[in-house]
């Protein structure tokens, strides 16, 4: 603890000399870094998560280490810092109960189902005896066999008496079951950060990068604000990303994006007006990318406490936004429903079926998170469940862990099918708003053109195709001709709304 206590000292001087600073500061990183990435683990369940978590922590320890009165209490602050990650990636808008992002990237052609599904359940195993485990024994069961700590470091780091630890672990062996044990202690270290000198180094270059480049900003009065936003600020660095920033500015000069580099690093700076700041703030469609994005930065440093209002208002979703977000998602999930579907019926691969829903698993999360008003980005799934814990357990939890037969399958889809049916005019109340409005049919190509400029998107075709075979709106051929100089006309789908039902219900919570 001396040792560290020293280190912390030489990083925190006044009179040390920069670069023995962020070496001494290097040499924390390599100590505590599978420390921070094992509780980050215990907590969000997500081995890219909780990476980017402690990352995170070491780049804000940097920056606040001066905030630290006793270096021998760093520890404990610093687990502190690490569980505010945390909860920055999960407050309101990322929480983690099962390891699952690596399946919500789309499957490669290539990919052999049974094989990726395989892999899936050896990840949910694994996560699903830590996650059995009571909180404190999770925490200390990750600490213990993701690296050679002493119980005396784990317990500095937790700020409890070392027979506490022993105690935990002895009652947490107990629980997993025989060979479990192993397989925990395989998964940890194979992902743990000092399995390579990548983690410590990255975090060490971009740190430096960081730090000296804010200093020289901080010293220009016509810079008012620096805002942190890409991989340094939320997800995983690498020796080929790039800083980027936006810098408000006093001047009314127009956007401006730089291509700078510090300390080898590439910065990409985008520079505004506070006018320009405050447009880009108010003009974003909330719950969205935009919006996610400042959710997912952080706020550098400012000199104006306007700038500073309205970047955390920026975190809040407004109710047409809402229906908006709701209606996207719910298109994806129809769309991933359907292709479950399709994979059971026509072809009978469980496999297939069973990756379909698990991407159909995280629009539904989506989905019912933003009914509580709250702010959505890729992990979402174990917030829905707290907030609908029998429909999650049904074609999640028990879908996941129990007996995966054509029944069990079929079952699902139907659970998610029926959840669209309930949910019809909330998810999709701004396509029937749209064609109550018109007052006559609109081509599929109308009703694309009006929701492309109102959230950028593709095709919304299946919702209303949904809908038509939900016999909730009435589908037509509407005559189009192909080109400007087509004489031959060929029939597009257009729909027509006959207000049936209520086109805008209020959303409960």
């Amino acid at each position: 603890m001396q040792e560290i206590a020293t280190l912390i000292q030489r990083a925190n001087a006044e009179r040390t000399a920069r670069n023995a600073k962020q070496t001494a500061f290097a040499e924390i990183v390599q100590r505590f870094q599978d420390l921070a990435f094992g509780c980050a683990y215990a907590v969000l369940g997500d081995f890219h998560l909780a990476e980017d978590a402690a990352q995170e922590a070491f780049l804000s320890a940097w920056r606040n280490l001066d905030q630290l009165r006793t270096p021998e209490a760093f520890p404990g602050w610093f687990k502190r810092i690490v569980l505010t990650q945390c909860n920055r990636l999960t407050r309101g808008k990322r929480l983690e109960t099962v390891s699952l992002d690596a399946i919500f990237d789309a499957p490669a052609a290539d990919t052999d189902p049974f094989e990726a599904y395989e892999q899936i359940e050896r990840q949910i195993r694994v996560y699903a005896a830590i996650r059995a485990l009571p909180e404190h024994e999770r925490m200390t069961t990750a600490l213990f066999y993701i690296s050679d700590y002493s119980q005396k470091e784990i317990s500095d780091f937790l700020e409890v008496p070392v027979s506490t630890v022993k105690k935990r672990l002895f009652d947490a062996r107990k629980k997993l079951r025989k060979g479990m044990e192993d397989m925990v202690r395989e998964a940890l270290q194979e992902k743990r950060p000092s399995r390579n000198e990548r983690f410590a180094e990255t975090v060490a270059l971009y740190n430096q990068a960081l730090d000296s480049f804010i200093a020289k900003v901080k010293r220009d009065r016509y810079i008012i604000a620096a805002i942190l936003y890409g991989s340094l600020s939320h997800d995983t660095v690498w020796r080929k990303s790039d800083i980027d920033i936006m810098l408000v500015g006093r001047d009314e000069k127009p956007f401006r994006h730089l291509h700078l580099v510090e300390n080898g690093v590439n910065i990409q700076a985008s520079l505004m007006s506070r006018n320009q700041f405050k447009r880009s703030v108010e003009g974003s469609l909330q719950g969205t990318m935009r919006q996610s994005w400042f959710a997912l930065s952080t706020l550098i440093y400012t000199t104006d406490e306007s700038i500073r209002a309205l970047y955390h208002n920026a975190q809040t979703i407004g109710a047409r936004d809402r229906q908006l977000r709701l209606m996207l998602s719910g298109s994806e999930l129809i769309y991933f429903v359907a292709k479950a579907e399709k994979w059971l019926v026509t072809r009978k691969d469980l496999s297939y079926s069973f990756l379909w829903i698990m991407y159909a698993i995280k629009s539904l999360a989506e989905i019912e998170v933003m009914l509580q008003g709250e702010i959505t980005s890729r992990e979402v799934i174990p917030q829905a469940a707290k907030i609908n814990p029998t429909l999650f357990n049904k074609v999640y939890q028990e879908l996941i862990h129990g007996h995966k037969d054509e029944a069990t399958i079929a079952q699902a889809i139907e659970l998610i099918n029926a959840y669209l049916d309930r949910n019809l005019l909330l998810l999709f109340s701004p396509v029937l708003d749209y064609l109550h409005e018109a007052h006559g049919i609109r081509s599929t190509s109308e009703i694309d053109e009006y929701f492309h400029k109102q959230v950028q998107c593709d095709s919304l075709s299946n919702i209303y195709e949904w809908l038509a075979d939900k016999e909730v709106v009435q589908k037509v051929p509407s005559p189009v001709r192909l080109t400007v100089k087509s004489q031959v006309t060929v029939d597009e789908a257009a729909y027509y709304y006959d207000g049936g039902y209520c086109p805008t219900p209020q959303a409960t919570q």
